[in-house]
């Protein structure tokens, strides 16, 4: 009588299959087994399926929230936290609503180093389209301007973000001029961009010039505002900004060209 097939045995066609059943915590796991495995990871790139990705950096951790979703709209929730400890970094895991939580020491690398690894690897993973990825850093000028230029790092590696909505805290007009181009122009609807929250209303007309405008359904700048607004949001379902001053005319013109509302 013939053994069973290994998994590290089966037709590629097969193992294509299995992995579409896979978590991306669970393909991780698989790509530390054996060099078999871990080839045919880096590979092929088996899908993560996430739908949802949100990031939040506080002053000593980064939190991570990945969201699926089956085919019967039941979501379910991945949680991972990036901590200092002495000597190199903590990473915490767990699953919603389940008794999973787990941990992880790894030696002579620090929090933010390790998170930007294994976010590159799982944006490398995420082959289907997002419904939203939320990105927020701490709000400390040192802290954010180096986590921005890290995050740029990692889109770079990972090639194009394919996200239906984009939502961007505590960035400058130039963070975002130099984060969006990252992202497929085809697959994005809607964004959220907030600044610095200091009470300052700061131009971002250059985002009028990306190829994702054109393409855009739903814009909300908050502390942003854009010139010409009436000619520029015409094709908007919905826009939302600051503005510095209006003129009458300026409201009759979008009136008549949008149903935006400005706040």
């Amino acid at each position: 009588m013939s053994p069973e097939p290994t998994l590290v045995a089966m037709p590629e066609v097969v193992k294509d299959h299995l992995f579409q059943y896979l978590s991306y915590f669970d393909i991780v796991r698989l790509h530390k087994t054996c060099h078999d495995l871990r080839d045919y990871i880096t590979v092929n790139r088996p899908n993560a399926r996430y739908r949802m990705i949100e990031v939040f950096q506080a002053m000593n951790n980064i939190q991570v929230i990945l969201k699926t979703e089956d085919k019967d709209g039941e979501t379910n929730s991945f949680f991972l936290i990036y901590r200092e400890q002495e000597g190199g970094c903590l990473i915490e895991t767990a699953e919603y609503n389940r008794d999973n939580r787990r941990t992880r020491s790894v030696n002579g690398v620090n929090y933010s180093e390790a998170f930007f690894h294994d976010f590159g690897l799982l944006l490398k993973h995420q082959k289907s389209i997002l419904f939203e990825i939320e990105i927020t850093p701490v709000n400390s000028q040192k802290q954010r301007s180096q986590f921005w230029k890290a995050m740029q790092k990692a889109f770079e590696r990972s090639g194009r973000i394919r996200s239906q909505r984009c939502i961007l805290r505590h960035v400058t007009a130039p963070d975002v001029l130099s984060i969006l181009p990252f992202f497929d122009a085809t697959c994005i609807e809607n964004i959220e961009l907030t600044g610095m929250e200091d009470g300052q209303v700061n131009p971002m007309d250059g985002i009028i010039e990306l190829k994702h405008w054109k393409n855009l359904k739903s814009v909300i700048l908050d502390d942003f505002s854009i010139g010409n607004i009436a000619q520029n949001i015409a094709h908007l379902n919905d826009f939302c900004c600051d503005t510095p001053a209006l003129t009458v005319e300026d409201v009759f013109q979008i009136k008549n060209v949008s149903d935006a509302t400005i706040k």
